[in-house]
C-alpha cells in the first residue's frame, strides 16, 4: 500500500476488502503497508477487486483477474488511484472491472473511485488510472475509459501494458515508464488533455490516433515517441520537449 506519490509506503492499519467475482467481500487489516488474504480462492477468469474499506480520508481500488492456480502478488494499492494488474496471462479489461458492480460499494460507504455504464468506465475527478508493474490492461472493444480533472492521468508503470481498443479520453497526463508498452489498434483514438511523458516505454501506434486536446501541452520524456496519426485540438500550442516522429497524418 502506497501513498499517492507511488513511492512512500502507507503503514496505516486500514481495513482491506477483497471481492472475488463480485461476491461479498472478505476483510483483513493492513500491517506495515502490506495486506494478505491467506484463505481466499478464485477460479480461472474470476474478477477480483481489492480496496480500502470505509476510510474517512483515503480510497484506493485495485483490480485484476485470477488464473485459478497461482497466488496473486504485487496487486498494489495506491491512495487516490485505481490500479490494474493482470494475473491470468491476459489483460484485465473494462468488462472484468465492471463485473465488480457491487464491490467496491459506491455508497454507505463510498469505497469506489470509478463508475461503470455498461462496460464504459469513468474515473472520479483527479483519479489516475494506473497499470501496475508487469500488469496488463485493455479497455476491450466498444468499452471506453474516461478520466477527469487535474491528476486524472493514465500511467503505465514499469513493464506495464495498456491497449486502447476503444476511444479513451484522458483529462491529464499520459506517462510511459521504463519497459512499458502502450498499443492503439487501427482506427482508435486516445484523447489526451495533459502532457505526454515517455520515460523509456514503447508506444505501438498501429494506425491509431493520439489527439492532444488540452492547453499548453508538451510531448517530452527520455525516449522518442513515434506516433501514427497525431492531431491537436487544444486551446494552445503543443510543444516538443524531445524529438518526435509521426508516421501517418499530422
Amino acid at each position: 500500500i502506497y501513498a499517492s506519490d507511488e513511492v512512500t509506503p502507507d503503514a496505516t492499519s486500514y481495513t482491506i476488502d477483497v471481492s472475488v467475482g463480485n461476491a461479498a467481500p472478505v476483510s483483513t487489516t493492513a500491517v506495515g503497508g502490506t495486506y494478505f488474504f491467506p484463505s481466499v480462492s478464485a477460479s480461472a477468469g474470476a474478477s477480483i477487486a481489492v480496496y480500502i474499506h470505509n476510510d474517512p480520508t483515503n480510497k484506493a481500488d485495485a483490480y485484476t483477474v485470477a488464473n485459478g492456480s497461482t497466488d496473486i502478488t504485487n496487486l498494489d494499492l495506491i491512495n487516490g488511484k485505481v490500479t490494474v494488474g493482470s494475473n491470468n496471462g491476459t489483460s484485465t479489461t473494462n468488462a472484468d472491472i465492471c463485473n465488480q458492480s457491487t464491490y467496491p460499494t459506491a455508497s454507505s460507504p463510498d469505497d469506489r473511485l470509478s463508475s461503470c455504464s455498461g462496460n464504459n468506465i469513468t474515473a472520479e475527478s483527479g483519479v489516475e488510472w494506473h497499470v501496475l508493474k508487469n500488469g496488463a490492461y485493455d479497455t476491450g472493444p466498444s468499452a471506453t475509459l474516461t478520466t477527469g480533472g487535474t491528476g486524472g492521468g493514465l500511467h503505465d508503470d514499469t513493464y506495464g501494458q495498456s491497449t486502447i481498443t476503444s476511444t479513451t479520453t484522458i483529462a491529464d497526463y499520459v506517462t510511459l515508464a521504463t519497459g512499458s508498452l502502450m498499443k492503439i489498434p487501427s482506427g482508435q483514438t486516445l484523447n489526451v488533455a495533459g502532457n505526454w511523458n515517455n520515460n523509456g516505454g514503447t508506444y505501438n501506434a498501429g494506425t491509431g490516433t493520439v489527439n492532444f486536446n488540452g492547453a499548453s501541452q508538451t510531448i517530452a520524456g527520455s525516449a522518442t515517441t513515434t506516433f501514427y496519426n497525431l492531431s491537436t485540438a487544444g486551446t494552445s500550442n503543443t510543444s516538443l520537449g524531445i524529438a518526435t516522429n509521426v508516421g501517418g497524418a499530422l
